[in-house]
């Protein structure tokens, strides 16, 4: 099948001028299907708009029981580039084609995707990841607290928080992406959907209808966002295993390489020191050392150089305090 990089247009019922278009640089692959003598449908039976009852229903159940005052930020939180109204207009132009009418039921071309939200987004989850992190455990030090975001803040498990909400039937995708990519299914954009929704939140209830918080740069809306979102983390819905990230995360050699990098602005660098047959089996040991000193840092031994690489780092890590040594 034929592809064509085109976009899409809106239909001709929608007023240029009263239609507050922003700009949004993005370009759709359009199967050859989809272009008929010089008409393009872009447009996707699929998606459907969040509804204030759902969005009320999905706040009530993480601890939010107020009322939301601004609809279109939780619809915006929903909405990829890809239906969107300008890039859509300028390559129509430019390749010289037409959208066709919008056919009965689908959603209406959008005049903003969730970018701009998805940017404030990801700044408040992280702020408030950290914040919980550092109060949760007391007794931990920067460098447990900082792979600990690194497991809570990235695109797999934020993709899965949008999943557990239910935000996948909410999104606001062109056909094609739809149909050919599985979008709905994709960790980049559930991740990006999620950091929206959580700053449609933030907005939505930093609204300040009395006046008093004009001096102030935010208003309770963090405050709102924050308990949303660990209530979330702590329900069993979200199949987050706080225990798991700890238990599992036995990549020394990132960490410690990381570690070292941003303490002692050098890479250290893995020496082989001996290869040896022990009981018949290879052990290989491996050296941890500064390359401006020349300086062992630590050893470790493995039956590979990986495994061996792995242990000195443990070493390393135990020697420098980070983790106890077992």
């Amino acid at each position: 099948m034929d592809i064509l990089t085109t976009t899409l247009i809106t239909q001709s019922t929608i007023n240029p001028i009263t239609s507050n278009i922003n700009k949004v640089a993005y370009e759709l692959v359009a199967t050859a299907d989809e272009l008929v003598s010089g008409y393009l449908n872009p447009f996707n039976k699929v998606n459907k708009l969040l509804d204030k009852n759902k969005v009320q229903n999905i706040l009530k159940k993480y601890g939010i029981y107020q009322n939301i005052s601004n609809l279109d930020l939780y619809q915006d939180a929903m909405v990829h580039e890809s239906y969107t109204i300008q890039k859509i207009k300028d390559i129509c132009s430019r390749d010289n084609v037409k959208v066709v009418k919008n056919p009965d039921g689908c959603v209406l071309l959008r005049e903003r995707s969730y970018e701009r939200l998805e940017f404030l987004g990801d700044a408040v989850i992280e702020n408030i990841i950290v914040s919980y992190l550092y109060r949760r455990y007391p007794d931990q030090n920067e460098c447990f607290l900082s792979t600990m975001k690194v497991n809570l803040v990235n695109r797999i498990t934020l993709g899965q928080l949008a999943r557990v909400l239910g935000l996948h039937e909410y999104l606001i995708i062109g056909r094609t992406l739809d149909d050919m990519q599985n979008a709905r299914d994709e960790d980049k954009i559930l991740c990006d959907v999620f950091e929206a929704f959580i700053a449609a939140i933030y907005l939505d209830f930093n609204n300040d209808k009395h006046g008093f918080l004009k001096s102030f740069m935010s208003g309770a809306g963090y405050q709102v966002a924050e308990l949303f979102l660990i209530t979330l983390i702590e329900d069993e819905s979200s199949n987050i295993d706080m225990t798991n990230f700890i238990l599992d995360d036995h990549n020394y050699k990132s960490k410690i390489l990381k570690l070292i990098k941003r303490i002692y602005k050098y890479v250290p660098i893995y020496r082989i020191a001996k290869s040896d047959i022990v009981n018949g089996a290879n052990q290989i040991t491996i050296d941890l050392i500064n390359p401006n000193t020349k300086e062992i840092i630590s050893s470790g031994k493995g039956s590979n150089q990986k495994k061996a690489e792995q242990a000195a780092s443990k070493v390393a890590l135990c020697k420098m305090g980070y983790i106890k040594n077992s």
